[in-house]
């Protein structure tokens, strides 16, 4: 991989993190982001068991959807090695995370969201040529 390739790739990563969590930065978006996630879980006859959302819990959501958001942004306009190593890291924190959630009995389409963000995550940690 190129360095130039390496960049396309963090910034495909970092585009990628904007269409899917942009919506959770605000709170009646990521209200219907989350209705979104209950249909398909049910569509896919998971029927996990999804709580109401509190007010507290809504502002960590979008909390979370505005670091990703700034983390997208400082990615797309610096696709460097050392970012995308820091993504990769953090990518695959999540996909801990995400495994974890599930356990506790978390909708398993985090573990698709979650084989997304391993297959960046891995692809981010190869070394570009030059480097």
């Amino acid at each position: 991989m190129t360095n130039e390739s390496y960049a396309r790739l963090v910034r495909f990563g970092a585009i990628y993190d904007l269409i899917a969590t942009a919506g959770l930065a605000v709170p009646p978006l990521a209200a219907v982001v989350l209705g979104v996630i209950r249909g398909l879980d049910a569509q896919l006859g998971f029927d996990t068991a999804f709580r109401p959302v509190d007010a507290t819990t809504m502002f960590l959501i979008n909390l979370a959807g505005c670091f990703v958001i700034i983390w997208a942004i400082a990615r797309l306009r610096m696709p460097t090695v050392q970012l995308g190593r820091m993504d990769a890291g953090l990518r695959l924190a999540l996909v801990g995370l995400q495994v974890w959630a599930v356990a506790m009995g978390a909708t398993p389409i985090l573990l698709g969201i979650g084989l997304v963000l391993a297959i960046i995550a891995i692809l981010e940690l190869r070394r570009p040529r030059g480097d």
